[in-house]
C-alpha cells in the first residue's frame, strides 16, 4: 500500500509540472508539412501560447495538428482566440421594490439599459453586520418575466466575507433577490463589461452576376489567394424571404463538394447578414446556389469569409537550449488528438501569464513518405492486385480449357 501511494504522488507531481511520463513518438513520415515553433527565450518554462496562422489552415486537415519536442508528441489545448475586454465599469443599481417578511426578504433591482455588445457580470452586496444567508436570484427583461435563476451563499465573519454574485454575462435588466428574513442587504454596484468576441481572419469577395436557371440562381466565386475559411457571411438586398441554399467547394480544382445545405430566413423589415457554418475548411473556388422556386430572385449584395483564429496552449519544458518544438500537419487520415487532462494546461493557467511563441516558415517534411495503407500508394497497390487477380483468373480458366482440350484429343485417338 505504501509503494502504491508513493507512486501516485510521483505521477501527480509530474503531471502538475506538465511533464508527459508516457510521451509517444510522433510518426513524422505521415505529415507532409512542418513549422518550427519559435520561442524568444529557449530556457523559459511554463505555459506557452501559440497563434495558428492562415497557411496552417490552408494545408492541414483541422484534426491533424501535432506538436513534437525532439520527436515526441507534446499534449496541447486548442481554443478559439477571443478579444477579451479588461475594462469594466461599476454602476449603482436602482432598488425599485423591497419587502420584509417573516420568512424571507424580497428585493427587486432595475439596471440601466446596455449598449450593444455589453453585458452585466457581477452584483456586489454588503451587510454592515456579521451574517450568513442563502439567497435566490432571478433575472429577467421585465419585472413579471423571470427567465433565469441562480443561488448563492453570502456571509461575513469578521475579516472574512463573500459578497459577490456572478450573474453569468447577462443582458437582463431586472434582478429579483429572495433572502432569509432579516438579511439587511445593501446593493453597492453591478459590474458591466464589453462582450468577449471571437477573432477572425476576414476576406471580402466580389459578387459576380449570377447564372439564372428556371428556379435558382448560381454565384461562382474565385478564391485566387486560396484564403481558408470555415464560415460565410452573406447579405442580400431584399428583406423578408425564405430560401434553400447550397454551397459547394471546387476541391483541388477537380471536383465539386457540398459544404453547406439548408434553409436561410430573413424575417425583418431591414436586410441583415446571414452567417453560415461550413462542414469543412474551404480554400478553393466555391459556388453558391439559391433556390427561388417560383418566387422572385433575391439579390446577393456582399460575400465575406470568416476563418476563426485559434490559439494552442502547451507546457514548455526545455531540457536543453537545443530542444526543438515543431508543429506537424498535412495528414488527411489523422484523428483529432485526445490528451490526458492532467497533461495539458488548465483554464486558470491559460488565463494567467503565458509565454508567447510564434510559427516559423512552412517547409516540406523531409521524413514524409507515402504509406502503403493510404492513397495514392494504396490505390496503386489495389489496382495492381486487381489486375494480378484477373491474370490469375484468366490463367486458371486457360489451364482448365487446355486440359479439357487435351482430354478430347485423347478420346478421339
Amino acid at each position: 500500500m505504501k509503494f502504491t501511494y508513493t507512486m501516485t504522488i510521483i505521477l501527480l507531481s509530474n503531471f502538475s509540472f506538465g511533464i508527459g511520463l508516457y510521451a509517444r513518438p510522433i510518426k513524422k513520415e505521415n505529415y507532409l508539412y512542418q513549422k518550427k515553433i519559435v520561442v524568444a527565450n529557449p530556457k523559459e518554462r511554463g505555459v506557452a501560447k501559440l497563434r495558428l496562422d492562415e497557411e496552417t489552415y490552408k494545408n492541414s486537415y483541422y484534426g491533424d495538428l501535432r506538436i513534437a519536442k525532439n520527436g515526441e508528441i507534446v499534449p496541447f489545448v486548442r481554443t478559439i482566440s477571443k478579444e477579451v475586454s479588461k475594462n469594466t465599469e461599476k454602476i449603482k443599481p436602482k432598488q425599485i421594490f423591497a419587502k420584509k417578511g417573516k420568512k424571507k426578504d424580497t428585493y427587486v433591482l432595475e439596471l440601466p439599459e446596455l449598449k450593444e455588445d455589453f453585458v452585466y457580470t457581477h452584483l456586489s452586496i454588503t451587510n454592515p453586520y456579521n451574517y450568513e444567508n442563502n439567497i435566490n436570484i432571478y433575472l429577467g427583461d421585465e419585472p413579471d418575466n423571470w427567465s433565469e435563476s441562480k443561488s448563492a451563499f453570502l456571509y461575513r465573519y469578521e475579516l472574512l466575507e463573500s459578497d459577490d454574485i456572478a450573474l453569468g454575462d447577462t443582458t437582463h435588466r431586472f434582478i429579483r433577490i429572495e433572502a432569509s428574513a432579516g438579511a439587511e442587504l445593501k446593493f453597492n454596484s453591478v459590474t458591466k463589461k464589453k462582450k468577449s468576441k471571437n477573432l477572425y481572419w476576414e476576406k471580402t469577395f466580389e459578387v459576380q452576376n449570377p447564372i439564372l436557371t428556371e428556379d435558382s440562381c448560381q454565384y461562382f466565386i474565385t478564391n485566387q489567394a486560396g484564403s481558408p475559411f470555415q464560415k460565410l457571411k452573406l447579405k442580400f438586398e431584399e428583406p423578408k424571404w425564405e430560401r434553400m441554399i447550397t454551397i459547394r467547394s471546387h476541391t483541388n480544382g477537380k471536383e465539386w463538394k457540398e459544404v453547406h445545405s439548408g434553409l436561410i430566413v430573413s424575417n425583418t423589415n431591414v436586410s441583415k447578414e446571414i452567417e453560415l457554418n461550413l462542414s469543412e475548411t474551404v480554400s478553393d473556388d466555391f459556388e453558391i446556389t439559391i433556390y427561388d422556386g417560383e418566387n422572385e430572385t433575391i439579390h446577393l449584395q456582399s460575400i465575406q469569409s470568416l476563418q476563426p483564429k485559434e490559439d494552442i496552449f502547451f507546457y514548455l519544458n526545455p531540457d536543453t537550449n537545443e530542444d526543438e518544438y515543431i508543429l506537424y500537419y498535412g495528414y488527411p487520415y489523422a484523428k483529432y488528438p485526445s490528451f490526458d487532462p492532467y497533461s495539458i494546461p488548465s483554464q486558470t493557467e491559460m488565463d494567467e501569464k503565458t509565454i508567447q511563441t510564434e510559427l516559423g516558415a512552412e517547409s516540406k517534411n523531409a521524413d514524409f513518405g507515402y504509406s502503403i495503407l493510404y492513397p495514392p500508394i494504396s490505390g496503386f497497390v489495389a489496382t495492381g492486385l486487381f489486375y494480378l487477380g484477373l491474370l490469375m483468373l484468366f490463367y486458371f480458366i486457360w489451364s482448365i480449357v487446355k486440359i479439357k482440350t487435351k482430354q478430347k484429343e485423347l478420346q478421339k485417338n
